[in-house]
Order: structure tokens, then sequence, then C-alpha cells
């Protein structure tokens, strides 16, 4: 009886000792999932805000912060994802602006005393994951892919029908060989022997090639469009020098609904109301404006890039202009007889010339 008693305490205490040690672990392994819930929860929100960029492109520009479930139903595994204010934002800057969204965002070119930035053109987001009582937050960097990342860009590979005989007016369709078909008036933009697209490209619109253009310099020019092929006239081969990286399948691409932000970065002396036309003389160019007396002036150009023509601010532009029908305000040009109703008010704007 000695020897069962003995032999019963010390599997007593075998057993406590090992039922102490695993009540320690369960702790630890309840810890150990919860953080990887919640990471999973923070990794939902990438998700969800990745989901909102592919719907709209520019869904960043709404600086919006959201919530959610990480699976559907749990109240414990959420997320919750914010726009990350940007290192070179005015000082100050606490949150995200949609007045500013490109100034309070997106990372500038240069940092405060003109060293590079290595994350120009990028944005931020968090994205912070909780379970229980334990969160994780991931930091996701995004860069913009913008339609000014490309040299070309066209929505419709069409001229413009205002400078087509007979205006067309149905000229915003996609190229198909199906209905329903653009009007037989519609002139489209031809790539040819002789063209050569010195860098990226991309048109939402089938490319017709007759003879051997080439598109791009190196492989590491993006030539994204939905398809390229001979544009039907006789005598006429698609022998397209795909030098840049074709690709039939990108993500479609639109512009920003409004080109505020644009405007927003052209500076005063860059900003030109009326009729304006622009000849390009390597550094310098010459501005012909009636805002200026119709005087040309060597200035130079843009250090930023950007210059920008808008309706005269004193008189009303006569007529709004839309590139998919006809309008009749253009002035007499390279023998082109003026329109009927040309209205030197309205923000038209002639380029031409070379730069370096």
């Amino acid at each position: 009886m000695i020897l069962v008693l003995a032999v019963l305490m010390v599997t007593t205490a075998i057993l406590s000792t090992a039922y102490m040690a695993v009540e320690g672990d369960i702790g630890l392994s309840h810890n150990d999932l919860q953080q990887k819930q919640a990471l999973s929860a923070a990794q939902a929100g990438i998700a969800a805000y990745n989901y909102n960029l592919n719907q709209n492109p520019n869904y960043w520009e709404l600086c919006l912060s959201a919530t959610g479930t990480a699976v559907p139903g749990s109240a414990t595994e959420t997320y919750s994802t914010t726009p990350v204010v940007a290192s070179t934002a005015p000082s100050g800057t606490t949150v995200c602006s949609t007045a500013s969204p490109v100034g309070t965002m997106i990372e500038a070119t240069t940092l405060t005393g003109g060293a590079t930035n290595p994350a120009a053109g990028t944005f931020r987001i968090t994205s912070t994951g909780t379970s229980g009582s334990v969160s994780r937050t991931i930091t996701a960097q995004y860069k913009r892919s913008s339609f000014l990342n490309f040299v070309y860009y066209t929505d419709y590979e069409v001229l413009d029908p205002s400078a087509t005989p007979g205006h067309p007016t149905d000229c915003a369709t996609h190229y198909s060989s199906t209905p329903p078909f653009r009007d037989s008036n519609c002139l489209a933009i031809e790539f040819v022997t002789g063209d050569n697209i010195k860098g990226p490209l991309h048109s939402e619109d089938t490319l017709l090639v007759c003879g051997s253009p080439i598109f791009g310099r190196t492989s590491a020019d993006q030539i994204q469009a939905p398809a390229h092929n001979n544009e039907g006239n006789g005598g006429c081969t698609d022998s397209a020098t795909m030098t840049g990286t074709y690709s039939a399948t990108a993500p479609s691409l639109t512009p920003p609904p409004s080109d505020s932000q644009i405007l927003a970065l052209t500076q005063p002396t860059y900003h030109f109301t009326g009729a304006t036309t622009i000849v390009l003389k390597d550094t310098t160019m010459n501005v012909t404006n009636p805002v200026l007396g119709w005087v040309s002036h060597n200035i130079a150009l843009p250090p930023n890039g950007v210059m920008y023509v808008s309706n005269s601010t004193t008189t009303t532009c006569s007529e709004a202009y839309t590139p998919f029908t006809a309008n009749t305000i253009y002035p007499a040009m390279n023998g082109n007889a003026a329109g009927s109703n040309y209205d030197p008010n309205c923000g038209n704007a002639y380029i031409s010339g070379t730069y370096t």
C-alpha cells in the first residue's frame, strides 16, 4: 500500500508539472495565433485598397481611410487603412488633402536640402490589422501608373473630328471588326515607315500600322495597346519593330477627371489664357498670345516642364471644346482657313518646333 501511494504521488506530481507546462504553452500559442490573425487582417486591408485602386486608378486622390473585417461576420479580426503624408509635403501637413493630393501624398523628386528622393513619384498607405488585443501594421508603397509616364498616350486612335473633312460626330469608339463601327469619315491615326516612337507608349485603342514603324528605344520602354495590325489600305503590311516590350493585356489607364492638379503645378509665368501659339527653340520658346499683345517673346522653357493654356479669364469663350464633335473655333494656320467662329478667347494651344 505504501508503495502504491508513493507511485500515485509521483505520478500526480508529473501530471501536474506537465499540465502547468502545457497551460503556459496554451497562452503562448493563443498569442501567436492572434499575431498571425492580426497580420492576415492587415494584409486584407492592403488587398481591399488594391481592389479600390483597380476599380478606380485615381482612388488614391480621394485620401480615404477605410475600415473592414478580415473575416466576414467576425468582430475580432478587423483592419483600418490610412494614407501616409509624404515626407516632402509642406511643413505642418498632417493628413492627405483632396485639394492637393499630389503635394500632400506623392513623394517629390528632391528632398529638403536638394538631395534626390529615392522614393520620388511614390505614395504610401498603412494598414493595421487587429485580432483580440493584438495588432500588426503594414506599410505599403505604390508608384502611380500615370498617362504622364508615356511619351505617347491615346484613348481613341483617330484624328480630331474638327480637323477631319465632314466633321464626323461618332469617332469616340475603339477600333473593332464588329459593331458598333466608327463613322467611316473618322480618320485613323496611322503609324508608317519612318515613324519612331522614342519612349513608352500606351493606347486604349488598336494601333494601325502601314509599313515598319519603330516602337520604343529599348526593352525598358513599355508599349501597351490591345492590338496592332495592318490598317487595311491596299499595299499595307504590319511590319512594326517592337524595340520596346509590347503588352496587349496592360491594365486600362485613364486620365484624372480634371487637370486641376496640372494647373496647381504650373508656375504663373507659364499659365497662358486665350489662344496661344508656342514655338520651341531648343532651350527657349516664342509665345504668341492675345494677353501678351500677340507679340512673340523669347522665354525660357518651364523648369518643371509644365505649361497650361486655359480660356480667357476676362471674356467668355464662345464655344466649349470637345474632341469628339466638330469645333469651329480654330484660327487660320499653316494655310488653312480660319474657323467660322474663331475666338481668340478660347484656350487653344498650338505647339511646334524643337527642343534639346
